[in-house]
């Protein structure tokens, strides 16, 4: 595992887990760093599917029903997620742009 895999498990947001499936999000210097995939070995390992840095939580949210609907292809886990999502009640930060 890389430094950089390290700080951002150290400083999730907000976790998103189903069986095999995750998405995570963390705030990073330039904004929102989205992770999404599969566990796989039992957990042991995990295969990264995608990942996506946005500035706002509206880009956020937005990846994180395509990437549950991505990788479970239920609507029913989508709604789910999104709730959860809401519920943690990130706070939108202001980052530097280019």
């Amino acid at each position: 595992m890389n430094q950089s895999t390290l700080a951002t498990k150290r400083n999730l947001a907000f976790s998103w887990k189903d069986h095999s499936r995750f998405v995570e999000v963390a705030p990073v210097s330039s904004g929102w760093l989205t992770l999404w995939g599969r566990y796989h070995d039992m957990g042991r390992g995990r295969e990264l599917v995608g990942n996506q840095i946005y500035l706002d939580l509206r880009g956020v949210r937005r990846r994180l029903a395509d990437a549950v609907f991505e990788l479970t292809h239920d609507q029913a886990l989508v709604a789910e997620a999104i709730v959860l999502f809401d519920r943690a009640a990130l706070t939108e930060r202001r980052f530097p742009t280019q």
